[in-house]
Formats: C-alpha cells, sequence, structure tokens
C-alpha cells in the first residue's frame, strides 16, 4: 500500500498535477508513521526470534527503573486526558446540593425536609462528628465539597459539559433546565450588593456569591468553621480544609459571615481556644523560618556580589546531573533507551493486535506525547531541583491561608473584628496583630540582622506569602482602627523598619527577573504605611515612618517604579511626571465627628473621557443651594456624567463614530450656516417661503442674552397667564356693556373693494345655469348661504363717503371686535367707536366707559403684562452677572468667598483643595473601585454615596480657613496663657504676703501667751508671799 501510494503521488508530479500543500503534508506524515511502524515491527519481531541478552544487575534496575517510569507517565498522560471528564462528574455532587429535593419524589416528607435545608444542615452536622470519629478523609472531602458551592464554575470542556447535561437529566429528570428560575436556594432574590466579589453570579447555583454565602450560614457553616478550627489541633489536613472553607465563607467580606462568626466566639467563651490555634500556628512558622535561615550577614554580603558569569556557570553544572524528587537518576541514555523501547513496544503491539489499521494514530499520539514530556522531564530536571531548595515547608505555607482568613474577618473595615484580633478581654489574650507583624520581620530576615540584604530572603516562593502579610495588616489598620495602628507603630520589633525597607531598598536578584512581583510588593508596603497614617488627627505615626525615610529615597523608587518600561528614554521624563501628578488628586471630605481630612486617591481613567462641552454646561448651570454651595445640584448630575463616561468609553471603540462625536460643534455650526444661506437663496431667488426658516431658531440656544429674551416669557408663565385670563375677562364685560348699551357706536371702517369683490363672487357663483341647479348644487348653495347671512348680519353704511361697517349686531361680534381693536389701539376701544354728540342722552355714560377701558384695560392691565416680562428679563440679567460673580469668587463645594490674608489663595483652593471635579472623579472611583480594596475613606463616602448622603461636603469649611482661625484661637490662647501667668504670678505673691502675715500673728500670738503666762506666775508667787 505504501509503495502504490508513493507510485500515485510519483504519476501526480511526473504529469504536473497540482497537489494541495496541506493534503501532501498529511499524506507524507502518514507514510512516515507507517513506515516507522513497519521497522519497529520488524525490529521487534527480530528481537523476539534472537536469544535473550544476558544483563548484569545494574543494568536490570536501571531498565526496570525506566519501565516503571514509563508506565507513571502513561498513567499521568491518561490522567491529564481523563481529569475533565471525571471532575465534571464530581462536580454533579453540588448541583445536587444546591437541590437535593430533586432526588425524591414529589409530596413526599423527605422532599419537604430538603426542601426547608434539612439536607445541608445535617450534613454539616455530620462533618464535625466525621472528625470526633477520626474520619479525617471524608471529613476533608465533605469540607472541600461545600467550598465547591461557592466556587466559580470552572470549565471542562465541550466532553465533560455533554456529560453533565446527560447526568443532570438522569438524575432531576428531563424537564430541569439549569436557570435561575429553576435553582432555588432558599435566599432571597434581592440584590444585596451591587459590585465586587460577592456580586459574582453562580451559573450553577442561579445565585450571586453573597447570597449562597448567607444561606451556607444559616445552616451552620460559620459555627462549624470555628468548632472545627479549635479540634483540629493534632489534624493539620482538617485545620486547612476548615481555614480554607472560612475563607470562601468569607470571600469578599460578607459582614453576616463575620456577623455570626463573633458572636460564635463571643456567645460560647470560644475565643480563647480560638485564636490560641492561630496564635501557635504563628509561632511555629516563625520558628521554621529561623530554624532554616543558615546563611550569616558576611555570606550574604558575599552573594549579593556574586557575578553573573559564576552563576551561569553554577546552572550549567546543576543541568548536567539531572534527577527527579524521588532521587533516581536518570541519564541521556537511559533517556534515549526508554524512547526506543516504549515506541517500539507501543508499535509492535498495535501491529499485531489491529494490523496497522484504526489504532495506529491514537497509540502514536499518545506515544508521541510520552517522549515530549520525558524531554519536559529531561530539560527540567534541574530547574525542579533548585525549585525543592527555594520551597517553604508546610508550617511555613500554613500561613497563607491563615493570614487570608484573618484578612477577611476584618474586611470591609470590620471594627469590633480588628479590635477582637488584637484583645479578646480573655484571661490569656493573643494580640494576632503583633503576631502578624513579627512574622513579617521574621520571613524578610530582619532577625537575623539582614534588614538592608533583604533581596537574599525574598524570592518568588515567597513573595506571595509576604504580600499577603502585608495585605493583612493593612486590613488591621483601614478604617481606620487607631488601636491597631498605634499597635504596629509602637511595637518593639522594628516592624516600620522593616516596611520602610520594603519600599526603598533594591530586592536583587528577583528585581532582575520578576520586576512585576517586586511592584506589587512595594505597592502593598506602601498601602501598609498609608494604612498606618490613615485618618489620624496627630502625627506621631508620621513622625515615626519618616523617621528612617529619606524622602529624596524614596521620590527617587517611585521615579523608578514609574518610569521601569521607558528608564532609557530622557526625553518622555518630564511630560511623564507631569501626568503622574495629574493622575493622583487631593480632595477633603468631612467625617463622622465633623473633622476634615484631606486625602489622595488616583483619578480612574474612564474620567479623563468627560467632555469639556459638559463640564462647561455644569459649571455653568448647576444651582446654589440654601447654604451658597452647589453641592446638592452637582450631586444629582455626577449619575449622567458617569453615564457619559461609559458612552465615551465605548465610542472610542468604534473609531469612525468617535471621529464624527467629537466634531458634533463643528457640524452645528456648519448646520446653521447652511440654514442661512439656504434661506438667503429662498428669499432672492424664489417667491415663495417653506419652512426652512424654522431652522434660523438654532441662533435662540446659540445666544444665550437671546435665550433670556424667550425666558423671560417663559419663566414666569403663570403670571402672564393668569394676567391675560383676566384682561379677557375684562375685555368681556366691556363687550357686554357695549352690546346693551353702545351697539350702534359700534362702527368699523371697511374696505369698499373688498365689499365690491365679495359681492361679484356671489354673483358668479349663480351665473352659470339656472337657479335652481345653482340652489341644488352643494358648492354653490353653501356660497350663496354664507352671503345671505353676511347681509344679515352685518350691515354695510357710508358715512361721509367711508363705508363702514355695523360690528355689535351680536355678542358674538361685539365680543370678538372690542377684544381685536380695544387692544390693538392706542387708546382703547374708544378710538374706533363712533364719536358721540354731547347732547345725546348716553354721551356721559360713553365718556365713562371709553375712559375705565383706557385706564383698567390698557393701562393696568397690559402693563402688568409688559412689566412681569421687563422685570424678568432684569432678574436674568442680574441673576447672570450674579453667577459670573460667584464663579469668580465663591468656592463651587464649599460656598466660601472670603479669601482674604489667608494662607492661600481663592486660585490654589478650587484648584488643589476643593476642585469640583476631583470629588466627581472620587465619586466615580468609589463606584468602579472593587470594595474589599477600599480604604477608610473610600468606605465611608461609598456608603455615603449610596445612602444619596452629602454631609461628606465641606460645605463653609475648609482646612486652609480653619488653619487660620486656628491661628487666631492660637493667639488668643496664648495671650489668656500670659494673663493667667501673671494672675498666677500675683497669686503666688498675695500667698507669700499672706504666710507672712500669718507668722507674724502668729509669733504675736505666742508673745501674748508668753506674757500672759508670766503675768500669772508673778500674780501667784505674789499671793504665795503674802
Amino acid at each position: 500500500m505504501i509503495t502504490i501510494g508513493i507510485g500515485f503521488q510519483e504519476k501526480a508530479k511526473g504529469r504536473g498535477i497540482a497537489i494541495p500543500t496541506d493534503l501532501e503534508s498529511q499524506v507524507a506524515s502518514m507514510f512516515n508513521k507507517a513506515a516507522m511502524l513497519s521497522r519497529q515491527t520488524s525490529k521487534w519481531l527480530q528481537a523476539a526470534k534472537q536469544p535473550k541478552i544476558e544483563r548484569s544487575q545494574s543494568q536490570l534496575m536501571r531498565l526496570d527503573r525506566s519501565i516503571i517510569e514509563g508506565l507513571q507517565d502513561i498513567v499521568c498522560l491518561l490522567e491529564e486526558q481523563l481529569k475533565p471528564l471525571v471532575q465534571s462528574e464530581l462536580s454533579l455532587l453540588v448541583d445536587i446540593l444546591y437541590r437535593p429535593e430533586l432526588l425524591f419524589p414529589a409530596a413526599t416528607d423527605a422532599r419537604k425536609r430538603c426542601e426547608n435545608g434539612g439536607f445541608i444542615k445535617r450534613l454539616i452536622k455530620h462533618t464535625e462528628k466525621l472528625l470526633e470519629e477520626t474520619e479525617e478523609k471524608l471529613c476533608v472531602k465533605v469540607l472541600r465539597t461545600l467550598r465547591e458551592m461557592m466556587a466559580i464554575d470552572p470549565e471542562y470542556g465541550e466532553k465533560g459539559d455533554v456529560l453533565r447535561n446527560n447526568l443532570l437529566t438522569r438524575y432531576f429528570g428531563k424537564g430541569f433546565i439549569q436557570k435561575p428560575e429553576n435553582v432555588d436556594i432558599g435566599v432571597s432574590r434581592s440584590a444585596t450588593i451591587t459590585h465586587g466579589p460577592g456580586a459574582k453570579i453562580l451559573s450553577r447555583a442561579g445565585r450571586t456569591l453573597h447570597e449562597v454565602q448567607t444561606h451556607l450560614d444559616r445552616e451552620g457553616a460559620s459555627d462549624l468553621v470555628v468548632e472545627l478550627v479549635i479540634k483540629s489541633v493534632h489534624s493539620p489536613s482538617i485545620f486547612v480544609e476548615a481555614v480554607e472553607l472560612g475563607i470562601a465563607l468569607l470571600e469578599g467580606g460578607n459582614p453576616i459571615i463575620q456577623k455570626s462568626m463573633f458572636n460564635k466566639l463571643m456567645g460560647g467563651d470560644l475565643s480563647q481556644s480560638f485564636f490560641k490555634v492561630f496564635y501557635d500556628k504563628m509561632k511555629d512558622s516563625q520558628q521554621e523560618i529561623k530554624s532554616t535561615v543558615t546563611v550569616n550577614t558576611s555570606d550574604m554580603a558575599a552573594k549579593a556580589h556574586e557575578d553573573k558569569e559564576g552563576k551561569e556557570v553554577d546552572k550549567i553544572s546543576r543541568k548536567r546531573g539531572s534527577g527527579k524528587p524521588n532521587g533516581m537518576v536518570i541519564t541521556d541514555e537511559l533517556h534515549e533507551e526508554l524512547n526506543q523501547v516504549a515506541v517500539s513496544n507501543a508499535q509492535a503491539y498495535a501491529n499485531l493486535q489491529n494490523g496497522l489499521a484504526p489504532g495506529e494514530d491514537a497509540a502514536n499520539n499518545a506515544l508521541e506525547d510520552i517522549g515530549e514530556k520525558l524531554d519536559r522531564n529531561k530539560s527540567g530536571g534541574a530547574s525542579d531541583a533548585e525549585k525543592d531548595e527555594g520551597q517553604l515547608s508546610p508550617k511555613v505555607l500554613v500561613m497563607q491561608p491563615i493570614l487570608r482568613f484573618l484578612q477577611l474577618l476584618c474586611e470591609n473595615h470590620n471594627r469590633e473584628l480588628q479590635n477582637f484580633l488584637r484583645n479578646q478581654n480573655n484571661k490569656t489574650n493573643f494580640n494576632l496583630v503583633s503576631e502578624t507583624l513579627m512574622f513579617l520581620d521574621c520571613i524578610c530576615g530582619s532577625t537575623t540582622g539582614g534588614l538592608g540584604l533583604l533581596g537574599l530572603y525574598i524570592n518568588e516562593y515567597n513573595v506571595a506569602l509576604i504580600n499577603q502579610t502585608l495585605e493583612t495588616l493593612t486590613e488591621y489598620c483601614q478604617g481606620p482602627c487607631h488601636d491597631n495602628q498605634n499597635c504596629i507603630a509602637t511595637h518593639e520589633s522594628n516592624g516600620l523598619d522593616i516596611i520602610t525597607a520594603l519600599i526603598l531598598n533594591d530586592i536583587n536578584p528577583l528585581e532582575k527577573t520578576r520586576m512585576d512581583l517586586v511592584l506589587e510588593l512595594k505597592n502593598n508596603a506602601s498601602k501598609l504605611l498609608l494604612a498606618i497614617m490613615e485618618s489620624r488627627g496627630d502625627s506621631e505615626n508620621a513622625e515615626r515612618i519618616m523617621y528612617n525615610m529619606n524622602p529624596k529615597q524614596l521620590m527617587d523608587v517611585a521615579c523608578k517604579a514609574f518610569h521601569q518600561e521607558s528608564l532609557d528614554d530622557v526625553g518622555d521624563v518630564d511630560d511623564s511626571s507631569t501626568n503622574a501628578e495629574e493622575g493622583v488628586s487631593p480632595k477633603e471630605i468631612v467625617r463622622h465627628d465633623r473633622t476634615l481630612e484631606q486625602i489622595v486617591f488616583p483619578i480612574p481613567e474612564i474620567c479623563e473621557l468627560i467632555t469639556v462641552d459638559t463640564k462647561i454646561r455644569v459649571l455653568n448651570t448647576t444651582e446654589r443651594d440654601d447654604q451658597g454651595s452647589k453641592v446638592s445640584d452637582f450631586f444629582e448630575r455626577t449619575e449622567d456624567m458617569f453615564n457619559e463616561m461609559k458612552w465615551q468609553k465605548k465610542l472610542r471603540g468604534q473609531s469612525m463614530l468617535f471621529w464624527m462625536s467629537s466634531y458634533m460643534s463643528l457640524w452645528s455650526n456648519i448646520l446653521f450656516n447652511c440654514a442661512v444661506l439656504i434661506n438667503l437663496i429662498v428669499a432672492f431667488f424664489y417667491p415663495f417661503v417653506d419652512s426652512v426658516p424654522i431652522l434660523l431658531f438654532d441662533v435662540v440656544y446659540r445666544e444665550e442674552t437671546l435665550l433670556n429674551v424667550i425666558k423671560s416669557v417663559t419663566r414666569n408663565g403663570r403670571s402672564i397667564i393668569l394676567t391675560a385670563v383676566l384682561a379677557l375677562i375684562l375685555v368681556y364685560m366691556f363687550s357686554i356693556i357695549g352690546f346693551m348699551f353702545f351697539k350702534d357706536d359700534f362702527l368699523v371702517a371697511v374696505d369698499e373693494e373688498v365689499i365690491s369683490s365679495i359681492e361679484q363672487k356671489v354673483a358668479d357663483t349663480c351665473s352659470i345655469g339656472d337657479k335652481e341647479k345653482c340652489e341644488a348644487t352643494e358648492t354653490i348653495s353653501r356660497y350663496a348661504r354664507e352671503a345671505s347671512e353676511q347681509e344679515n348680519k352685518a350691515e354695510v353704511i357710508s358715512i361721509g363717503g367711508e363705508l363702514k361697517e355695523r360690528a355689535c349686531d351680536s355678542l358674538v361680534m361685539c365680543i370678538v371686535t372690542t377684544l381685536n381693536q380695544g387692544l390693538r389701539n392706542g387708546g382703547g376701544i374708544g378710538d374706533i367707536l363712533r364719536a358721540p354728540s354731547s347732547v345725546e342722552p348716553l354721551f356721559v355714560a360713553r365718556v365713562v366707559y371709553d375712559l375705565l377701558f383706557f385706564f383698567i384695560v390698557i393701562i393696568i392691565v397690559l402693563n402688568l403684562i409688559f412689566g412681569v416680562i421687563i422685570d424678568t428679563f432684569a432678574d436674568l440679567r442680574s441673576e447672570k452677572q450674579q453667577k459670573e460673580l460667584i464663579l469668580k469668587n465663591t468656592c463651587f463645594i464649599c460656598g466660601k468667598s472670603a479669601f482674604d490674608n489667608k494662607t492661600v489663595s481663592f486660585e490654589e483652593h478650587i484648584k488643589h483643595e476643593h476642585n469640583m471635579w476631583h470629588y466627581l472623579y472620587f465619586i466615580v472611583l468609589v463606584k468602579v473601585k472593587d470594595p474589599t480594596e477600599f480604604t477608610g475613606p473610600e468606605s465611608y463616602v461609598y456608603a455615603m454615596v449610596k445612602d444619596r448622603n452629602l454631609e461628606w461636603f465641606p460645605r463653609l469649611r475648609a482646612k486652609s480657613l480653619a488653619a487660620d482661625e486656628g491661628e487666631g484661637e492660637q493667639v488668643e490662647l496664648r495671650s489668656l496663657q500670659s494673663q493667667l501667668e501673671s494672675t498666677q504670678q500675683l497669686v503666688k505673691c498675695l500667698s507669700h504676703q499672706l504666710m507672712e502675715l500669718r507668722d507674724q500673728m502668729t509669733e504675736q500670738r505666742k508673745q501674748k501667751q508668753r506674757l500672759g503666762l508670766l503675768n500669772s506666775a508673778s500674780a501667784v508667787l505674789h499671793n504665795v508671799s503674802t
């Protein structure tokens, strides 16, 4: 067959037939495999016919080892291929735990108990008993399964998904479709959180991670974690699984889980036993680190200055003798022999069984995979040995989940648990905050005197643990928790020194190979220092930190980190520095205790997408509140501006639309100019005007003055409308009076030509045909009827050669005439009425009628309407001037305008202290940032924004103004202190004088007593003598 195939291929080439490249390569590979298999089969058959070769004991042992290793590789290969299917099958256990009631028939007691959560609750209670019964393996499996209920859905591949769907159908029935409405685990559907880890949807559960955590907590999972941690002192595997389950429950800082664990520890007096386990684990890990560190300072210094070429030579020498962790030495010769034996045996076996038929491709692929794996083992033996040298011991590795668990206990700045980790108020207190700091000192090598040589202790195997330690210490302090801050800052160990050294010192050789890990480490160390100084009214901790920190060195480290990708590009340094300064923003907020705090935060990238037009519009149109601040209206517009940023971000993904939208002002100007041009063309070259002039009204929107003209009418529209209604009522009343008393005076001049043309049209309508046909025609009859009605309603008379029409023969016509002619004439309705004679009986009434209409309707009512419009326009103009003055001299945020003789100017204040856009950027930051990464101020502002509470804005307050007021208070205090000191001196002087006076009085009293005694004694002697 091979010969025939080769012959066909040669004939095709000889005749010039084009063969596709991929087809030719496939045919060639198939022929090569078949030929190789044939050769190996013949070799195997020849080897079987030859007599058995005698081998030495060492060769047999080496061959046995190679065969065993080959079998192990085959098992590993099969495991890799079958692992997704096994995992997909095992994953159904989690689906069953979500809906265990579906395994039982409907309307049964077992189904009802499972629907009420009885199955999970009993499983959790049984897990604790498994530990008591020394069933550790089963207990570990149950804990892992409970943890998988809160895991993000893994990928099982196409075959794994098919297997899962088949098994789900078998267990839950054909009608089961995995949808959120079908998977109900007994929790509320109301979303408690909007973003962050807790808001992630678990598709298999159909609920968020937060809801699944809450469900397991209600069934006793949090209590199980506490109990297992206490009882797993002698079972490391159970301890680790219990801590991992606690991490899964606390992921995202679930406050319900935190509260449940806190109540469990406080309610049963379990805190001492619980924290003693962690305390002992920390002590053991520190002791393990100290016992494994054998490098002294001199050796570290020598290693730090080791030449790079020496390192390469050392690596080459290590690669020459590759080996595996089990101690087996696998040489190049052994690998070659193993490959040959494995390939020949497998191919020969397949040849004999299947006759080079169906299984040859699978066998060849499997053997090729085994060969590739053996080659990888061959090349990676030395690296594995080096990796084992840097691996941490289990006693140290266990600190990773412990520190993560402690971090999540304090997540989202849980003040109770932050203090509880430091002080449990028990007979024996375990300060885990101090122990965590001591662990950081120990793992960084500071306890051995290697503070300046961090790079020799920090490597890619323990850098993740160091980062976790820094993150845990940061979570201890944020919020802020002042007691934990003081505990870290004033600890007897050199904790602050090691944290500062992590920021300032170079970490080599890790920095040369994994700069990303070094930057992450420095970032976490910087966050920890910020957390230690966060929201403090004093500067004690800041002074402690700056004692050993050189600001110039700190700036050098920051610049190096910022420019680490373009250090050689000197020309871009200045621009990048400017961008770095613009990337962070200071702002002031008001805390719960009404104290002002200045914070610095990074500006999110999405904030750069807000347009300049939006900024100008918001700046000019935001209204002030009662306190003179524009915060309220500005806060209401933040959501719209944030939506605009998100829309602009989507728009950037479509280059053409983004380019078009970037020149909207230009397109608007072009369209307006085109509208003007079209109207000019229509005006000069066409006898008609279409609807094009409507576009010219755009000039009203463009010019603020014209817009104010429109606003002068629309702003007080209600007042104008009510005044106009009053005018109509008055016109109606005057019309009734005129109809009753002066209907003969309502003579309105009409045009003679119009009258004659109307009569001619009426006559012409009946000139064609006879009168009967004319009256029968609907159109002609209508015109005739209208003409006859006009003749009956309005009588035209000639007065002095001028035609006049009676305009008040009916009340309707009287009202129309009064409204039309009375309001349009300057003198009122009297200007169009017949001039009366003084001898007429209604002359006086007519004069009063005309004067009342003129004064009431023309002078008072109409001027009221005009006055409202004019006053509104004047108010708008004054408001515009006031707005310009406020924008120029008043702070947008605090509303302060008095900045004379202050420490900062108004421009500096609105640019740095109370920049309105910085507050917008900060609101956007807390909306897009992961809540678990919030600092104390960010968490506080996020809660205030969520509740739409604006008390965190510094209204009528600023730190610069408070500093000046504080200086005035200091001067007053100093004057009072000087007065107090002078008063104290006066009091001392008076006291001294009083003491002297008292001594004098005492001496005088004593003298009087002595004189009295002498007199009495002399009298007694005199009496005796007598």
